[in-house]
């Protein structure tokens, strides 16, 4: 049965290890892939120059991350959605159909798990 798989990135280091794992994990053929970056909500204090920054910052992770996709799927495509990351990658899950998501890990501590 195949998978529907989205990994969620952000382009920190814990989010390309889980879609490296992604990649490897064996999953059945044929199974696809979609990319989500949740580009969150700016708060209105930042202003305007280093929201456009941030913004802009984050759309640039959607095409690397579905280029990571496609070596393993060809046809894996990337959202990049303003939603926080909780309601981004539920929501994208839940359009997509997800079965799995994968997703990196921040360490923030033991405390946070």
């Amino acid at each position: 049965m195949p998978f529907r798989i989205l990994a969620a990135t952000d382009g920190s280091a814990s989010a390309r290890a889980a879609i490296a794992t992604a990649l490897d994990f064996p999953w059945p053929h044929p199974s696809c892939a979609r990319a989500v970056v949740a580009l969150g909500r700016t708060p209105p204090a930042m202003g305007p120059t280093l929201r456009a920054a941030t913004v802009r910052n984050l759309y640039q992770q959607t095409e690397p991350a579905r280029r990571l996709l496609a070596r393993r799927w060809p046809d894996a495509d990337a959202v990049a959605l303003h939603d926080s990351p909780v309601e981004a990658i539920l929501g994208e899950a839940r359009r997509f159909r997800a079965d799995a998501i994968a997703l990196g890990w921040r360490g923030h501590g033991a405390a946070r798990r």
